[in-house]
């Protein structure tokens, strides 16, 4: 009786400790992981990516300062990349997919990414 008890008061315990136990996830490790797979062949973020295709997405994250919430409008902007084109590039350039392709997660993640290492450093 007394090894029954110890047992369901153990396996109490743990799915207590299960059920509480939450995952933290950092979004701009997120965002780094996506920006590395989605962004970074034609992009460079400060000096991180290739600059050769696509504009330096720093001059994105400045851009993004100029509107109230520069979040929403980065978010707007990589979900329609073509709606306002940095100056010197064409309209069709960058793929459309990523309306589709980004996870709200990834997508979160990519502008907190963007916020943190577009800033200008100190």
């Amino acid at each position: 009786m007394r090894r029954s008890l110890i047992f369901i008061l153990t396996l109490l315990g743990l799915t207590a400790c299960g059920m509480t136990a939450t995952a933290t996830v950092d979004p701009v490790a997120t965002g780094r992981q996506a920006y590395t797979i989605y962004c970074a062949a034609c992009h460079s973020v400060s000096d991180v990516g290739n600059e050769s295709f696509g504009p330096n997405l720093s001059a994105l994250y400045a851009r993004a300062q100029s509107e109230p919430d520069p979040g929403a409008w980065l978010r707007e902007a990589i979900i329609y990349p073509n709606t306002e084109l940095a100056p010197g590039y064409q309209a069709g350039i960058m793929p459309m997919s990523y309306a589709t392709d980004l996870s709200a997660e990834k997508l979160d993640g990519l502008v907190a990414y963007i916020l943190k290492v577009g800033a200008p450093q100190p």
